[in-house]
């Protein structure tokens, strides 16, 4: 998942988030280029699926998580899916450099739910 957040001083004005989902096994990647084990829909239900269809299940999906946004729930659920916990990510933002931090886990803040550890 990828996010990017539209700001107004120090509040968020919007959040676009980009997810990437394999429905084909053309679109699944070799296991020597990805950190976590990869598949895709068409495999798991061992059938194709209609993509109209799939695309309106996941709008669905976010639409009815939307209400959920910021609360213990969704943080703790958000906690347990974290692929790089206890892992070192980079940090980028607009004119700023990137950064090197060690990602420990989530916590509620009022712009931020990321918790991380500053390297020395």
């Amino acid at each position: 998942m990828l996010s990017e957040a539209v700001w107004l001083d120090e509040k968020p004005l919007a959040v676009v988030v980009g997810i990437g989902v394999n429905v084909a096994s053309s679109s699944v990647p070799p296991p020597h280029a990805v950190h976590f084990p990869a598949d895709c829909i068409e495999n798991v239900l061992g059938e194709g699926i209609d993509r109209a269809l799939l695309l309106a299940s996941i709008v669905r999906a976010l639409a009815d998580r939307r209400a959920a946004l910021g609360s213990s729930q969704f943080l703790s659920d958000w906690q347990g899916r974290l692929a790089f916990i206890n892992s070192e990510v980079i940090l980028s933002g607009t004119g700023s450099e990137p950064f090197s931090a060690l990602l420990v886990g989530i916590a509620r803040m009022e712009v931020c739910a990321f918790a991380i550890k500053w390297y020395n």
